[in-house]
């Protein structure tokens, strides 16, 4: 504590990470300058449809993605129903779950939920993935149900930069990402009715509101690009470096 209080600024990702630092971090100090998202390379799809095949989406289907390790705090079961009372109300659905799980016996009890719920044929467990920007392309929309406090949200971001909406549950800094009109793109943790009606909603977005993908990226290009985070970081040093002179020597 005695070294962070010696520190004249103190930079974090979100509002959330600098509050939960506040009883170390005196707030006069702080500033939030959210990471960058390469927006050069994190873009949309240059052939949406040559890339949706690639991965084995079906011409007309609505995809809903999830990219992340498969763990009992990232809401998967959350997402699971959800995903069985949409697909009632937007035909064509499907959902890919991207990422290492925390365990085989729990990625099995998320098979078997699906069973249960009537969507194994709809849900594809697709596993590790070292490229998410390419589902976050191929995607219709990218769900990120996390019921753990998330530092930054990045993952929203950079799933937006590729012009693809993101649903989020309302934790840590996902809610610092989806924020103006994508404020309405968050649900409650855990509710599964909530993020139900939400993704209904957003996956026929291609027919229905054709522009929002490039809202999303122009969202994204202006808040959390790499050239944004600097812009932040310059400023957090130019007020450091104008307190530094009023300092008596």
């Amino acid at each position: 504590p005695l070294l962070f209080r010696s520190v004249q600024t103190h930079l974090f990702p979100s509002g959330f990470s600098r509050s939960s630092w506040e009883p170390f971090v005196p707030l006069e100090t702080s500033e939030v300058v959210p990471s960058g998202v390469a927006c050069g390379r994190t873009t949309p799809a240059a052939d949406l449809r040559m890339l949706r095949r690639r991965l084995g989406a079906m011409d007309g289907e609505k995809i809903a993605l999830y990219a992340g390790g498969l763990a009992p705090d990232r809401g998967i079961e959350t997402l699971l129903e959800a995903f069985a009372r949409a697909a009632l109300r937007s035909a064509g659905m499907r959902l890919w779950l991207a990422g290492g799980s925390s365990s085989e016996a729990y990625e099995n009890s998320l098979r078997s939920r699906s069973s249960k719920l009537g969507i194994s044929q709809r849900v594809s467990f697709l596993g590790s993935c070292d490229d998410a920007a390419l589902l976050y392309q191929a995607a219709d929309a990218v769900v990120l149900p996390s019921m753990a406090d998330e530092t930054s949200g990045m993952e929203a971001a950079e799933a937006m930069a590729c012009g693809t909406p993101v649903l989020a549950s309302r934790v840590g800094g996902l809610s610092e990402v989806l924020t103006g009109p994508f404020s309405k793109q968050l649900f409650r943790p855990g509710d599964a009715d909530d993020l139900a009606r939400r993704l209904a909603g957003v996956v026929g977005w291609r027919e229905q509101d054709p522009q929002l993908g490039q809202r999303c990226r122009a969202h994204v290009v202006e808040h959390f690009s790499f050239e944004a985070s600097l812009d932040g970081v310059e400023r957090a040093f130019a007020r450091a470096a104008s307190e530094q002179e009023l300092i008596p020597v």
